[in-house]
């Protein structure tokens, strides 16, 4: 019962963030096959209680570097007064 609790107050923790995608952009590397394609995402989250961070993350394709990006920025939040 307990632990159903905690993870209540952790889903709470996790949607009052929001975030705002800067910046997206597809990056090429080259390989002996040919061209690896993959996304890079830098994006800022914020709680609206004094919390700030930014974060970039890389993917295959967009919706995975956004979310990269979105886990490293709560990871690295700032407080700002």
């Amino acid at each position: 019962m307990a632990n159903r609790r905690k993870n209540n107050k952790a889903k709470e923790k996790e949607t009052d963030w929001q975030e705002r995608v800067v910046q997206i952009r597809r990056v090429t590397k080259v390989v002996k096959g040919g061209k690896k394609l993959s996304f890079r995402a830098i994006v800022v989250v914020g709680n609206e209680r004094g919390q700030v961070g930014v974060g970039v993350g890389k993917a295959s394709d967009v919706i995975g570097a956004v979310r990269k990006g979105v886990a490293d920025g709560k990871s690295i939040s700032l407080m700002c007064h």
